[in-house]
C-alpha cells in the first residue's frame, strides 16, 4: 500500500478498506465463516477476530503512551520473534465465539480505532519517534498496520 502522509489520508483508507472488507465478507455464507483452512486453520471469522484483537492491541499502546506509561510490544512479557504464539493465542481466545459476536466486535473496535484516530495530531502521527514506544517508526505506521493494511491483508488471504 501506498505511503500516506495526512491524518485525512490515514482516515480516509482506514474507511475504504474497511469497507472493502465489508464487501467481501458480505459475499460469504455463514457456513463458509466458519469453515477453516482460510489462513492455516483459521477461518475467515476467526481472520476478523485476529483484526479486531490487533486493533485493540493498538489502542491499548496508544493510550497507555498517551498516559506516559511505557509500553512493551507487542504485549506485555512476549517479543515480536513470538509474534505466531501471540496469534495462536488470539485465535484460540476467540475459536469458539460466533460469527454475529466477532463481526460486531469487528465493527465497534473499527469505530473506536476511526474516534481515535480524529483525536490524533497530525504532526505528532508522522514525526518518528514522536512517540517513544514507536521508536524509529511513526504512530501513523503502527496505526495503519494494525488497521487499513491489515485489512488488505485479510482481503488478500480470502481470496486465495
Amino acid at each position: 500500500m501506498e505511503e500516506l502522509s495526512t491524518k485525512e489520508q490515514v482516515s480516509e483508507s482506514m474507511i475504504a478498506e474497511y469497507e472493502r472488507l465489508k464487501a467481501h465478507v458480505a459475499g460469504i455464507s455463514p457456513q463458509e465463516m466458519a469453515r477453516p483452512g482460510v489462513v492455516g486453520e483459521w477461518a475467515v471469522k476467526d481472520i476478523l477476530a485476529h483484526l479486531t484483537a490487533w486493533e485493540q492491541i493498538f489502542i491499548g499502546w496508544y493510550q497507555a503512551g498517551l498516559r506516559g506509561e511505557k509500553v512493551e510490544l507487542p504485549v506485555p512479557g512476549m517479543t515480536w520473534a513470538q509474534m505466531d504464539e501471540l496469534n495462536r493465542e488470539i485465535f484460540e481466545e476467540h475459536c469458539d465465539d460466533g460469527f454475529e459476536k466477532i463481526l460486531a466486535d469487528f465493527d465497534a473496535s473499527h469505530q473506536q480505532i476511526l474516534e481515535i484516530t480524529k483525536t490524533m495530531q497530525e504532526q505528532g502521527m508522522f514525526a518518528p519517534g514522536h512517540f517513544p514506544w514507536t521508536g524509529e517508526d511513526t504512530l501513523a505506521y503502527y496505526l495503519r498496520e494494525c488497521s487499513d493494511i491489515h485489512y488488505d491483508w485479510a482481503i488478500q488471504m480470502m481470496e486465495k
